[in-house]
């Protein structure tokens, strides 16, 4: 009788094999994700610079009209995209191009032509604050002038 002595167990070459193949794959995924993170920061940054621009525009305004643009109120409203049809329920500061703006700055992400820019605008204690509708990585964004 002949007894068949064959181990079922991985070979030393195979476990090498399997942990090189693991680590190239968790190599590509890292490189994925921060390649994510990367563009999303590029995003919020410039995010910042959008909403202070906006700020800087409607301080110049200020400057030389003596009061701010009219319809920003105390209450944040978003402003109103400059390619859009109609500015129902968004603040309209088309009236500042091209004296002031050059276009109303909009959000990276922002790719419609359908209502707000994503940023948004209001007037406290005779002071602008402008901030962000969707930061990515869960950050807040906002300024004051």
């Amino acid at each position: 009788m002949k007894h068949n002595n064959k181990k079922l167990a991985f070979t030393l070459l195979e476990l090498i094999l399997s942990i090189a193949m693991i680590g190239i794959l968790l190599g590509g995924l890292i490189v994925v994700v921060n390649s994510t993170v990367r563009l999303q920061r590029q995003n919020n940054n410039q995010r910042k610079l959008d909403a202070q621009e906006i700020i800087s525009v409607v301080l110049k305004y200020r400057s030389l009209e003596g009061s701010y643009p009219a319809g920003i109120t105390n209450s944040y409203q978003e402003i109103c995209d400059d390619t859009a049809t109609a500015c129902a329920g968004y603040l309209d500061l088309s009236s500042l191009k091209p004296d002031y703006f050059e276009s109303i700055p909009e959000d990276p992400l922002d790719e419609d032509s359908t209502g707000g820019t994503g940023y948004r605008i209001r007037i406290e204690n005779d002071k602008i604050w402008v901030d962000v509708v969707n930061p990515e990585l869960d950050v807040d964004i906002e300024f004051r002038g």
